[in-house]
């Protein structure tokens, strides 16, 4: 898988306030995102379509199909991939903190 910031991309910011963002993003087939962690938010991945798999932690892999959803906690380190051959959208609910993005 390629690794690349431009590899997701967001679609449209459903909201954004504060301690509050939903957006709905798109991951290219084949890549991945950037690993990294929020200190303070819960962060709530659902697919909406295609495959997301999501890195929780050092090792527990999820694929999610559209429907399912992942949970990461605030200070986990995540990141986000495509296996598939077609881009991959979902939804992102993060609240309970204020927003930061912090690489690993």
């Amino acid at each position: 898988m390629a690794n690349s910031t431009d590899a997701v991309r967001c679609l449209r910011s459903l909201v954004d306030v504060e301690g509050t963002k939903v957006a709905v993003f798109e991951i290219a087939p084949g890549a991945q995102g950037v690993r990294h962690f929020h200190s303070s938010l819960c962060e709530h991945c659902i697919c909406l379509k295609g495959q997301v798999d999501v890195k929780v932690g050092g090792s527990s892999l999820q694929s999610l199909q559209p429907g399912d959803s992942a949970e990461i906690g605030p200070g986990v380190a995540h990141q986000v991939g495509n296996p598939g051959s077609e881009p991959g959208r979902y939804l992102v609910v993060q609240h309970g903190g204020v927003y930061d993005f912090l690489e690993v």
